[in-house]
């Protein structure tokens, strides 16, 4: 049985299988940190229009924006801002 769910669902997945966003808008909630911070900056880096990043108020989500900004080779070309929820 699980090399059933191995074959429809396979595990190879990687960044460098993320496609060009250019022109997409991505809202990733719990941004700040883990799994949602590493999918912000995936997406920032293969140039998504605008990243929002949508957190709890804390001053790691203002630590994060400057954070992915700074791993972008063009900086200017990807919108980065954030939303503190509640």
């Amino acid at each position: 049985m699980k090399w059933i769910i191995d074959y429809l669902y396979p595990r190879n997945f990687d960044a460098q299988s993320i496609p060009d966003l250019n022109g997409k808008v991505i809202a990733v909630t719990g941004s700040c940190a883990g799994l949602g911070y590493e999918i912000a900056s995936q997406c920032a880096i293969h140039n998504a229009s605008t990243v929002i990043l949508l957190s709890v108020p804390s001053p790691r989500l203002e630590d994060a924006v400057t954070t992915i900004s700074a791993k972008l080779a063009n900086p200017n070309g990807v919108n980065i801002s954030f939303i503190s929820l509640f």
